[in-house]
């Protein structure tokens, strides 16, 4: 929505702020591309909510191997009394996660157990036509098999480019859009940026191009790209989070993680504005912001 009232999504997101408008929703967490006219949440909000604008990046919420940009913004209604500027709690909370965060890798995120890895190569092959009985023999390298001319010829320029710019140390950190050409100047990977060391994990758009891990000699699966979005998608990222379940996309529901706020950081985010809120009892049906019986609370 960088073109403002030009883009054909401005009017479905001015109904979605009218609706909240209209229903007085009390916090109301909004996220977009860096870029953003913010303005228009002055416009659509103002008059009604006191508005919170930062941009996060997951680095600051510890995942500090992927890009990921945005611009979050949290409208509070102004019948709830703040106790701080949400803004200032998050930096201080970021600093706190920065400091003590592990230096996370990108081949860190790379925890797919071989049976979903086997699964994955089963669609794959079956949507290109690929026979698998090529495998049988062993001594196939997979990328030979599965994957097209034209991402054999992407390939081979990803690995040109990085032959002339390897930052030692980082070979299991590569990973490569093959749905971005780099011989027409589009190139889309994890290599460090020019004078640094740290490989990034680039922004994920709509996921139905392959990530390519050359040093692994393999794609990164659904469950994978979903953690690097912040979903603890198995069992051991679950148990360190005290979480009973979560979501993890299947194959068909890759593409909605191009579109996904990163978990982390929108929860971080939403944690820090819920804090600065005072919590209040209303004092009966029409009393406070909300009709509602008496003494029932409300952590504003």
């Amino acid at each position: 929505m960088r073109r403002g009232p030009e883009d054909p999504r401005y009017e479905c997101a001015r109904a979605w702020a009218h609706w909240h408008v209209r229903v007085q929703t009390a916090l109301i967490v909004f996220e977009n591309v860096v870029g953003f006219d913010t303005d228009v949440l002055h416009e659509w909000f103002g008059n009604s909510y006191n508005i919170f604008i930062h941009i996060i990046e997951p680095a600051d919420v510890g995942w500090g191997c992927c890009k990921r940009p945005r611009i979050y913004a949290a409208m509070v209604h102004k019948s709830l009394h703040m106790l701080a500027d949400p803004v200032a709690v998050f930096k201080f909370v970021s600093a706190a996660l920065r400091g003590n965060a592990a230096d996370l890798r990108v081949r860190d995120l790379l925890v797919a157990p071989a049976r979903e890895i086997a699964g994955e190569l089963l669609l794959l092959a079956r949507a290109r036509g690929t026979r698998l009985s090529s495998f049988a023999g062993g001594g196939v390298n997979m990328a030979d098999c599965i994957l097209s001319p034209w991402e054999m010829e992407r390939l081979h320029h990803y690995r040109h480019l990085w032959s002339g710019r390897r930052v030692m140390g980082t070979d299991l950190d590569l990973v490569v859009n093959l749905g971005q050409s780099p011989a027409a100047g589009f190139v889309n990977w994890s290599a460090p940026a020019i004078g640094s060391t740290k490989a990034m994990l680039p922004t994920l758009r709509k996921c139905h191009k392959l990530m390519w891990c050359p040093q692994w000699g393999r794609w990164m699966a659904v469950g994978e790209l979903a953690v690097s979005m912040g979903f603890p998608c198995y069992q051991s990222l679950l148990h360190q989070l005290g979480l009973p379940h979560a979501f993890c996309p299947g194959w068909d529901e890759r593409n909605l993680l191009g579109n996904s706020m990163h978990l982390a950081c929108v929860g971080v985010w939403q944690a820090c504005v819920a804090a600065c809120i005072k919590a209040h009892f209303c004092s009966g049906p029409g009393g406070g912001c909300y009709s509602c019986p008496v003494g029932e609370f409300h952590p504003a």
